[in-house]
């Protein structure tokens, strides 16, 4: 009996997706496990797999529509197996279709390129990770006549990275020599970039965005990460960075300091109990935002631990939809990119972020002294409907107190 594939619901508050690519078409076979749709929510990229083997019979729907939650998709069965009727579902939304000019027309191979290049109807069939695809692209690598190195030969991004290290570099130009302009690219605003573009612009439209600064002297901090790190590793199984203890005291503060983690319910101000820290994450896709879940009863290596896993996963593209889901205060960081201070948009539903800056050494005035200390800059975003400036800076305060006289090794 041929199996019927649907839009999965991959989270509580998952109702559609988006069909961003088929890996398998109508008529070609499939292996139980092997990747046979690409799914865009509006958190993250999912790849459906194939529950059980057998030929693609039908889709029903094509590349940028949007399915409702649990409706048709797919057939799989045997080769030439008849299909009961079912209906389409009636709430296909096709995404805005992108303008002609991000068309891609790839250029007819030429020598040595043509011997080994697939034809037209083999390009949907090479089996890649949405991740190595998309690191394919930015790059410049033709992935189409690459042999991977996971499962069945599938591409991986670590197979891209080296060939990408291969490929001949261009000699420098020469002193004087006219250097051609390069050529205007183009983005499609699809997947990620166009679930970020969205968010982004609903939360600057909807939420009376207001941010402070403080300036925190992490001195004693960048002290004790010193003198404890060995001690640390050995007692957390792993090293300890900043932003590690920047959550920690972050948590705890918000634990004596609740009015921030909050959301706004229609006329109602929910003041949460449960403290789930959104970690804002760069990745080839976009900005993604896995949570970690009652921080403030958790201690640092553990922490740490889901930090670095939670962060990987999201760029590997392998994080689950409720892994980014419910966050009640976000963390976003900008540090390692020498950034002092910005002003980060608040993350919906929350109703606060924490921009954090990059560890500077300062020259301070200390007792009628210069001294140089390492000053850091926090900035807090806010929504105004939901916190007024003055509980926002009490919060900003005793956050900078608790940096400013740290415990010796955080419970």
């Amino acid at each position: 009996m041929a199996t019927q594939i649907t839009m999965p619901k991959l989270g509580q508050t998952m109702e559609e997706g988006t069909i961003l690519s088929w890996h398998k078409q109508e008529g070609e076979t499939i292996g139980k496990g092997d990747p046979l749709v690409s799914i865009q929510t509006d958190k993250i990229e999912y790849e459906l797999e194939a529950p059980s083997a057998g030929t693609v019979l039908k889709t029903f729907a094509k590349e940028g529509e949007v399915i409702p939650t649990g409706g048709p998709i797919a057939f799989i069965g045997a080769s030439g197996e008849a299909i009961p009727e079912v209906v389409p579902p009636a709430a296909v939304k096709p995404s805005p279709a992108a303008p002609p000019e991000l068309a891609k027309t790839p250029s007819p191979p030429t020598g040595a390129e043509a011997s080994k290049a697939p034809s037209p109807s083999r390009e949907e069939k090479v089996p890649i990770s949405p991740a190595a695809r998309k690191l394919a692209q930015e790059l410049g690598v033709d992935y189409k006549a690459l042999r991977g190195s996971g499962p069945n030969g599938r591409i991986v991004k670590a197979d891209i990275e080296r060939t990408a290290q291969t490929k001949p570099t261009v000699p420098p130009a020469v002193l004087g020599a006219p250097v051609p302009a390069e050529k205007t690219k183009t983005i499609a605003v699809t997947g990620i970039r166009k679930v970020i573009a969205e968010r982004m612009a609903q939360s600057w439209a909807q939420v009376a965005r207001v941010t402070e600064i403080i300036d925190v002297d992490m001195t004693e901090i960048v002290r004790m990460r010193e003198t404890n790190q060995a001690l640390w590793e050995k007692v957390y199984g792993t090293k300890i960075s900043f932003n590690d203890l920047l959550t920690h005291y972050t948590t705890r503060t918000i634990r004596s300091f609740p009015a921030v983690n909050a959301r706004l319910e229609g006329d109602v101000i929910q003041i949460l109990g449960d403290i789930h820290i959104g970690v804002a994450v760069q990745t080839e896709a976009g900005l993604i935002v896995p949570v970690i879940r009652n921080a403030d009863q958790k201690d640092l290596g553990t922490i740490a631990r889901e930090t670095r896993d939670l962060a990987g996963r999201a760029r590997e593209g392998k994080l689950a939809l409720e892994e980014v889901e419910g966050s009640t205060f976000t963390m976003t960081n900008l540090g390692t990119y020498g950034i002092q201070m910005f002003t980060p948009i608040v993350n919906l539903p929350d109703a606060c972020i924490l921009g954090i800056g990059k560890i500077t050494n300062t020259p301070v005035a200390m007792n009628g002294h210069v001294a140089i200390r390492d000053i850091l800059y926090l900035s807090l975003s806010f929504d105004h409907r939901i916190i007024d400036g003055a509980p926002a800076a009490d919060f900003l305060q005793r956050l900078k107190n608790a940096l400013e006289k740290p415990s010796a090794i955080p419970a």
